[in-house]
């Protein structure tokens, strides 16, 4: 079921020029992209894997720079993109190293 979301989705990317509405995976998009993926959904995942390269996920209730730094890998990897999102419950960041 969930290759079958993520071809729909590849599918509707590639062919749709209009924004998507409810896309339940994120495809080749950006750091911000996918945290607000994770705040409109609410939970604090994963949501494409890029290859080769590291992801970290955070969330906090206090500030989005207190999510930043409860990221995995924070201060150990040279960061390549940064997105945050404030979502119902708190805010959600997605760090993406090299």
């Amino acid at each position: 079921m969930k290759s079958i979301l993520l071809a729909l989705c590849f599918v509707a990317a590639v062919v749709s020029t209009a924004p998507a509405q409810n896309v339940t995976v994120v495809v080749n998009a950006t750091a911000q992209q996918a945290a607000e993926h994770n705040a409109r959904r609410g939970i604090v995942g994963h949501c494409a894997r890029r290859a080769g390269r590291y992801e970290g996920i955070g969330f906090s209730t206090i500030s989005s720079e207190h999510a930043i730094r409860s990221c995995c890998f924070w201060g150990r990897r040279p960061v390549r993109e940064i997105g945050v999102a404030r979502g119902a419950r708190g805010w959600y960041a997605v760090v993406w190293y090299e």
